[in-house]
């Protein structure tokens, strides 16, 4: 079959289960409600889930951007292909599992899906794609490292092997020390604002999440988030071309 044929298949399957998911919705339950069983720290305002819209519109520009008989067998798409089919097929499967409850196999998935886009990123970086060849990745990827810390944190207090209390504010604040390091160090090293930028937005909103009723939590995540708009601002050096070479 031919490759961007494949590709848009694999697009619309993942965009038919996102919006049944809320349309139906899968399992009887939407993904917020689904959300709301459990209080976790971790989860942004709902606000800042609208960036899937944006994802989904980007990943879309991306394969128009096939379209073009001439383009088709560039680099940039022939090394990501089959990892853009793999990585949709599992953005599907895992809100299937998720609405229907089942949440270990449904964090698995996301996890594959996370690793799935981190070689698709890697691949991009290895074809020297242009900064609109790789924008919806750069949103893609970010966003869902972002994700798979905050549905695990959901999982592990579905299983009660969260805690309240202070022991769900030590993980949080732990795993938002760890996704500010992983924005940092990721975005320095593939000289990628837009990644670290995803992070910015998702801390904001877990900022505004949990302002009225955990202010500590709120203020040390915009503080987190000032800092790594600060380290945007910063002058980067030219990427390296020896740098894929590295990520293989």
């Amino acid at each position: 079959m031919n490759k961007l044929i494949l590709n848009w298949l694999a697009f619309l399957f993942m965009i038919t289960v996102n919006i049944l998911a809320n349309v139906l919705p899968l399992g009887g339950n939407t993904t917020g409600e689904i959300e709301e069983r459990n209080i976790v720290f971790f989860t942004p305002a709902g606000y800042a889930f609208s960036i899937w819209s944006v994802i989904y519109i980007l990943l879309a520009l991306w394969l128009i951007s096939q379209i073009p008989k001439g383009r088709r067998e560039l680099p940039v798409y022939q090394k990501t292909n089959l990892l853009f089919v793999v990585s949709s097929i599992l953005n599907g499967l895992w809100l299937i599992f998720w609405h229907y409850e089942q949440f270990l196999i449904s964090i698995l998935i996301m996890a594959s899906l996370l690793f799935s886009l981190h070689l698709l990123y890697r691949n991009l970086l290895a074809a020297n794609a242009s900064f609109p060849e790789r924008l919806p990745f750069s949103v893609y990827y970010g966003w869902v490292s972002v994700a798979v810390i905050a549905n695990l944190s959901f999982v592990l207090k579905e299983y009660d092997l969260l805690g309240i209390g202070s022991d769900q504010f030590a993980w949080t604040m732990l795993m938002l020390i760890f996704a500010s390091l992983v924005a940092y160090a990721a975005g320095t090293r593939f000289h990628d604002r837009v990644y670290t930028l995803v992070f910015v937005w998702a801390f904001i909103a877990i900022g505004v999440e949990n302002f009225q009723e955990r202010t500590f939590i709120a203020y040390f995540t915009f503080i987190l988030a000032a800092l790594l708009i600060i380290s945007i601002a910063l002058p980067i050096k030219k990427r390296k071309k020896t740098l894929p070479r590295m990520l293989r």
